[in-house]
């Protein structure tokens, strides 16, 4: 079947071509405010995200790995207008880890050790969240805490380093995971001390 245009009725291709110039006039009327209500409030935020997205983009093109790590939180949860995305996630961790980002560390480390969208690879995995854990990142130690309490991804079941990695999520400079997993492992640290 022939394409036709909804307005005209003219055949026409497939392929879509952005119009610059309409965007740019409604951006326009909308950061002016011309144009209002709820259409013109969601196409500000839009626009506001997308700055924030190219500034933060910049920023880590520049190099700043914490710019990166960013970049993959927000790519992996599908915030400020990006699609959710684990591999442009996993690229920019890996980007900062490969800078020493505590927090990149643990991020990429933790995928290949578990193979999450990653060909897994647990020896490498394991070294990275080391690192991670050993330059401050609260989720990596947390991560330790729980392979070594369990006897999980090549490491033994050690209640003493268990112990030692919960005592140093709390106390780690980077704070990368929520305050109930921070929560948690200073409880089963206070476990371990009874046994």
């Amino acid at each position: 079947a022939e394409l036709r245009s909804p307005m005209s009725n003219e055949p026409m291709g497939s392929r879509l071509t952005a119009n610059v110039r309409a965007r740019s006039t409604i951006e326009k009327l909308v950061r002016t405010g011309v144009l209002g209500g709820d259409k013109a409030e969601r196409w500000l935020a839009r626009l506001k995200d997308e700055e924030k997205v190219k500034a933060m983009r910049t920023r880590a093109e520049g190099g700043d790995a914490g710019a990166m790590r960013i970049l993959g939180i927000w790519y992996h949860s599908g915030k400020h207008g990006l699609e959710q995305d684990d591999a442009a996630a996993y690229g920019w961790y890996k980007r900062g880890a490969d800078l020493g980002e505590a927090s990149c560390m643990w991020q990429v480390g933790q995928r290949l050790a578990v193979g999450y969208g990653v060909e897994q690879s647990i020896t490498y995995g394991v070294m990275l969240v080391t690192q991670g854990a050993y330059g401050g990142s609260a989720g990596a130690a947390d991560f330790l805490g729980k392979r070594f309490d369990r006897g999980h991804h090549g490491l033994p079941k050690d209640l003493a380093q268990a112990k030692a990695w919960y005592e140093k999520v709390a106390s780690a400079k980077e704070r990368d995971i929520n305050a109930e997993r921070i929560e948690s492992a200073a409880r089963r640290a206070r476990e371990l001390s009874n046994v």
